[in-house]
């Protein structure tokens, strides 16, 4: 791992614009560098309260910050004076722009895109909280479902049921929890208008296997909520629809908390929209 430091970016630098290129302007280009990199920012504790993985290692708030500055840089230094450049040299400066600014996009990003979100789904889920990115979150909950004694309760704003493939992650959960119902499960479903109007198999298909499944309260008021309750124990909140691109190609992100305080609390908020709810036959 490269690491980024005031004397290393000076350095580097002054190698593409001196050295390289035979920049030269006194001690200009020596005091601006220095003038940046000594500079700090300071950063209120809500900012780094952010996903772990991502943005709590000192080193990549370093790296863009670095990156930050030295554009800066670039742009005051480089791209507006023109003290530094003769007429013929313009080519070169956009050259010198676009390479700099690649090799420290380059440094301050890196990081990011080496990073595994992938995580090992566990027999047992001990955690408080756990982050579920992209397909993480289907594995998740279809255990959870799996594992349900007393309870389901599912808010969710778009649920596609496929009948044509059965093998569809949205169908799989689907019939997860039916089987669930079969073992006395209590179970619960509310879907937005969205998904009556464009998906009807799903409202059809559930209700006559006798779940119960309400809309919202009017075609007024949108539930854009995507929400699983289990046993009051578990509740996995986030982005996630349950559609087959939101649960295989999608990005999303959503969480799982266990928490009973937290998840009776998710379902009392639950049973207030379900109270309003509205009942369908399963002919609609």
């Amino acid at each position: 791992m490269i690491v980024m430091n005031r004397e290393l970016v000076r350095d580097y630098l002054k190698y593409f614009l001196e050295r390289k290129f035979g920049l030269s302007h006194g001690n200009t280009l020596e005091k601006a560098l220095n003038v940046r990199m000594k500079r700090k920012v300071v950063r209120s504790p809500s900012y780094f309260l952010r996903e772990q993985s991502l943005y709590s290692s000192p080193q990549v708030h370093k790296r863009t910050y670095m990156s930050h500055y030295i554009l800066s840089f670039l742009v005051n230094k480089i791209l507006r004076p023109t003290y530094f450049w003769r007429s013929n040299m313009k080519p070169v400066r956009w050259l010198i722009i676009v390479i700099v600014t690649t090799y420290f996009l380059g440094l301050g990003t890196g990081y990011f895109l080496s990073t595994s979100y992938r995580m090992s789904i566990p027999e047992s889920i001990p955690e408080k909280v756990a982050l579920l990115p992209d397909e993480d979150y289907y594995d998740i909950v279809k255990k959870l479902l799996e594992r349900a004694n007393k309870s389901i309760y599912v808010i969710m704003y778009v649920i596609k049921y496929d009948p044509k493939e059965l093998d569809d992650p949205v169908n799989i959960l689907l019939d997860t929890i039916l089987r669930a119902k079969e073992r006395g499960v209590k179970v619960k479903i509310i879907t937005d208008d969205a998904t009556y109007k464009s998906y009807k198999d799903t409202v059809s298909y559930m209700l006559s296997k006798g779940v119960e499944l309400l809309l919202d309260e009017s075609g007024g008021v949108r539930t854009h909520t995507k929400m699983v309750i289990v046993d009051e124990e578990y509740m996995v909140v986030g982005s996630h629809n349950w559609t087959e691109s939101a649960l295989s190609y999608n990005h999303e992100y959503s969480i799982l908390i266990r928490s009973t305080e937290l998840a009776k609390k998710a379902a009392s908020y639950f049973e207030r929209i379900w109270e309003k709810g509205r009942k369908l036959s399963s002919e609609t």
